[in-house]
């Protein structure tokens, strides 16, 4: 039998939960060819995918094939976007005042950067669709770096760091979810923002672990997700569970959460 480790503490005491149907996050279909295989680790309580698309061909469908890749005004205009973009500014700003600089990886359009820069912060993005580029150069004045976190890291290191690194309903879409927040961490001067669908609330004794997708390779919970940011030499300042109501939003609650690396100045 094949032996597998957890990817985030190593612990080779792996649940195997089965296989299931592949979902398309986009369409809602499945494909009878791809059957997932669900693992979870009951030692840091995370469970993930093991048999995800290749990291290639991941990269070339969040560039060109993905929803976010069209979405467009539509994501700006859904209601539920803007509740979400002004929920999350508004954890921020009550949390930490010693900001002046946002890096959103995972820009989409740049609505939510958009918020950051009305305010008076310097805001720029990673996100690897040109179409998403351009639309928040056009419409909003917004520096978009179309690639991904690898290549722009790859490219121009940590040679500048912003005060916050915002990573919104990102990292359960990625596979080396520990070199990516090492790398984010690396890009932070101050504090780390993140938001997630959090395990707890989307596992279902009627469908356990039906929120995985081809998009959605991995769920943390708030044990899981604290030992990763430890493991990054980041500290939880404040987390908080919060409600989200459809639209191009999952329905079920979420994790917001802020960390720190030092030691931050907090209200």
């Amino acid at each position: 039998m094949e032996r597998i480790n957890c990817p985030l503490c190593g612990n080779e005491n792996i649940h195997y939960e089965g296989t299931m149907k592949y979902i398309d996050l986009l369409n809602g279909i499945g494909d009878e060819e791809y059957r997932q295989r669900i693992c979870s680790c009951p030692t840091c309580n995370m469970a993930w995918s093991q048999n995800t698309m290749n990291i290639e061909d991941l990269n070339n469908y969040y560039k060109f094939l993905s929803k976010y890749e069209s979405m467009d005004a539509a994501m700006e205009s859904d209601y539920s976007s803007q509740a979400m973009y002004l929920r999350q500014k508004e954890f921020i700003d009550n949390i930490v005042e010693d900001y002046r600089s946002v890096l959103e990886i995972g820009a989409a359009t740049g609505g939510n950067l958009n918020l950051y820069k009305e305010a008076g912060k310097r805001v720029v993005g990673i996100e690897p669709s040109s179409n998403n580029k351009r639309f928040a150069e056009k419409n909003y004045g917004i520096k978009l770096y179309d690639m991904t976190l690898d290549e722009y890291y790859d490219e121009y290191g940590c040679q500048e760091q912003y005060d916050i690194v915002f990573i919104s309903h990102v990292l359960e879409h990625i596979v080396n979810f520990v070199e990516f927040m090492q790398k984010a961490v690396a890009l932070s001067g101050k504090y780390i923002f993140i938001e997630l669908p959090i395990l707890e609330q989307i596992i279902n004794e009627e469908a356990p672990f039906a929120a995985f997708t081809n998009e959605h390779v991995n769920y943390f919970s708030i044990a899981s997700l604290r030992r990763l940011m430890e493991r990054c030499g980041c500290s939880l300042i404040k987390y908080t569970i919060a409600e989200n109501k459809g639209g191009v939003l999952p329905g079920y609650p979420t994790l917001m959460s802020i960390w720190g690396g030092a030691a931050p100045t907090v209200r």
